[in-house]
């Protein structure tokens, strides 16, 4: 029955123009979800799962690459579609999930946390703080004399 509904979907003339524009779009959202859980993609792997050549699978990652839908790189010396920091969420790629984000969110304000400290135990003067916490320098009263 799938072959005849499809034989007939190709016969009619209205409907077949736009179906390789449709069976590009779908194979495109297919291909942003498949790489959305990793940061690299072997094209083999991709164009494998997509059922394409590895020319097509290449090509179709350029594409999703200059249309914004994904921050990535290929590296093509090892075949391998790479992405960049800004891989998934607005602007590039497939939504992320949320806990991501906020392990993201996390890393970035422990960070920021260890660079502060960082600062403050090289910092020679005495009563710097973060974020409003006195520090005290090794010659005060917290200090090991």
């Amino acid at each position: 029955m799938c072959s005849t509904a499809g034989a007939s979907l190709h016969a009619d003339d209205f409907i077949s123009g736009y179906l390789a524009d449709l069976h590009a779009t779908i194979r495109a959202q297919v291909a942003v979800t498949i790489v959305a859980p990793y940061t690299r993609v072997r094209l083999s792997f991709l164009a494998a799962e997509l059922g394409v050549t590895l020319p097509e699978a290449e090509a179709l990652a350029v594409k999703l690459i200059l249309d914004g839908q994904l921050a990535a790189r290929i590296d093509q010396v090892r075949g391998i579609l790479e992405m960049t920091a800004a891989g998934t969420g607005a602007g590039g790629g497939a939504p992320k999930d949320p806990r991501y984000s906020e392990v993201e969110r996390l890393a970035s304000r422990l960070q920021s946390l260890v660079g502060a400290v960082a600062t403050a135990a090289v910092t020679p003067a005495m009563g710097a703080s973060i974020g409003g916490m006195a520090l005290m320098g090794a010659g005060g009263a917290g200090g090991m004399g």
